[in-house]
């Protein structure tokens, strides 16, 4: 890949794991993350937060 000679191996190793990560399957958006240096980055998690309980959430046997 000719981005390969650009950037080195390691770094589109890098953009490719954070490609898929976030579902992006083209050159352009390869070569963006490369770009903006998103590779060298650390991946951020999404919290996981617990859903607030109150009374106007309907449960599934509402929609039954």
């Amino acid at each position: 890949m000719s981005l390969s000679r650009s950037y080195g191996d390691q770094r589109v190793e890098g953009a490719c794991a954070r490609a898929l990560g976030c579902g992006i399957s083209s050159y352009k958006g390869l070569k963006n993350i490369l770009d903006a240096k998103f590779d060298q980055v650390p991946a951020e998690e999404a919290p996981t937060l617990p859903l607030p309980a109150h009374a106007s959430i309907c449960g599934a046997a509402y929609y039954r």
